[in-house]
């Protein structure tokens, strides 16, 4: 009986260590910053990813927060749950929508600085995480990065003034296309522009974001209707007057696509 209760005991102390342990890490996560990534188990690709937590609430173990997905153009409102060490939260919301999925849940550990566990994406894909906290100075040192990698004038005038001409492919053939930029914000970052399809007779309204040297856009509208089709997603890189990169028609088709400035 002695025994029954000496181990009762334990493991108390124990679950009372975790849960207290949690909830004095959780108390300082106010504005911090994880960065980590996302793998998938069905094809191994990986996908960078910062979370931040927004809002903790030490009775309840509810957060709300954000992830964002650099190469997806995407960034997600999320709500979680953190009891003891245990963190599980869901993606239910755009905040910027992109090519990342929404609803995706995970559920991990969170110990001393990191957070790893899996996530699963319902009919889709599954697959395992982990989040390191960022220090202070890398919180700077990325913000510097991202200062120096801004666009410069010139850029920015190359790109508004320049038609750029390329192919766009996929495994089911090679597609001709234009493409030109008609807006741009420095302050914000989004663009506005027109990409044309001259063998579908379609001309596609075209609206994204440009982040240092990286382009995010989608094909939003039409201009002029033909049988080329809207809600393409393009992620690229730009540099010495190409745009190279990746895109997705989301459930249907994918590939990758290069245009140079005419």
């Amino acid at each position: 009986m002695k025994s029954r209760l000496y181990i009762s005991v334990i493991v108390a102390v124990i679950v009372l260590c975790l849960v207290l342990s949690g909830s004095v890490f959780a108390a300082e996560l106010t504005a911090r910053i994880f960065s980590g990534e996302a793998k998938s188990a069905r094809s191994g690709r990986t996908w960078a990813v910062n979370l931040k937590i927004i809002d903790y609430n030490n009775l309840s173990g509810n957060f709300v927060g954000q992830t964002e997905w650099p190469s997806l153009n995407s960034i997600h409102r999320i709500e979680g749950h953190l009891i003891g060490a245990r963190f599980t939260f869901k993606e239910t919301e755009a905040i910027r929508r992109g090519s990342a999925h929404l609803n995706c849940e995970y559920a991990g550990i969170m110990a001393k600085d990191a957070i790893e566990g899996n996530w699963i994406d319902a009919d889709h894909d599954h697959g395992t995480f982990k989040f390191t906290l960022k220090t202070s100075d890398e919180i700077q040192k990325t913000s510097d990065e991202i200062h120096k990698s801004s666009p410069d004038t010139k850029v920015t005038n190359d790109l508004l003034t320049a038609l750029f001409s390329g192919e766009v492919r996929t495994k089911g053939g090679v597609w001709k296309a234009n493409l030109r930029f008609t807006a741009y914000d420095p302050a914000s970052g989004n663009l506005e522009g027109e990409l044309a399809w001259p063998s579908l007779n379609s001309i596609h309204r075209i609206a994204g974001r440009m982040m240092g040297n990286q382009i995010f856009f989608k094909e939003v509208d039409y201009i002029k209707r033909g049988s080329a089709h809207l809600n393409c997603e393009y992620t690229a890189r730009y540099k010495h007057g190409v745009i190279i990169g990746q895109w997705v028609e989301p459930g249907v088709d994918q590939g990758n696509f290069q245009f140079q400035k005419k």
